[in-house]
């Protein structure tokens, strides 16, 4: 900290004899501070050149009859499933016990996805339900 509040001049004249006898640092401490100052950004929150990932919601609110409703956006959550040409090979045999084992966490692991899909969709409906006036009047004043 010390290194970045007053020596940065000497971070960019890579002055080490100045920065070691400023701060009393070791070699090894000081190349390790000097590293981490050199990979902070020097304008954070200025836009970025990297591309972003822009991420879809899992759920939505929208429109609907009987005012705003909760629903799952399509193509947010990837479908999981079994190949069944695999699962029932393991099956049929008595040799593959332990990928008989695997198949049945797949199918525990599948089943418990589709429960939290479900449950989260409840709880977005609900919320949705009960805070419907203040949904209603955000959506109002972020379309003016």
């Amino acid at each position: 900290m010390a290194i970045a509040r007053d020596h940065l001049q000497a971070v960019a004249d890579r002055d080490l004899a100045l920065l070691r006898e400023a701060t009393g640092a070791d070699e090894e401490s000081l190349h390790t501070a000097l590293a981490l100052i050199r990979g902070c950004n020097p304008r954070p929150g200025s836009p970025s050149r990297a591309p972003r990932r822009v991420r879809r919601p899992g759920r939505v609110r929208a429109p609907h009859r009987a005012g705003l409703v909760g629903r799952d956006q399509p193509g947010s959550v990837p479908r999981l499933r079994v190949n069944q040409d695999y699962a029932s090979l393991v099956t049929r045999s008595g040799d593959y016990a332990s990928l008989r084992a695997q198949l049945q966490e797949a199918r525990w692991l599948i089943r418990s996805l589709e429960i939290r899909k479900d449950t989260l969709l409840r709880v977005a409906r609900t919320i949705v339900q009960r805070q419907s006036a203040f949904l209603e009047r955000a959506t109002r004043r972020c379309s003016r």
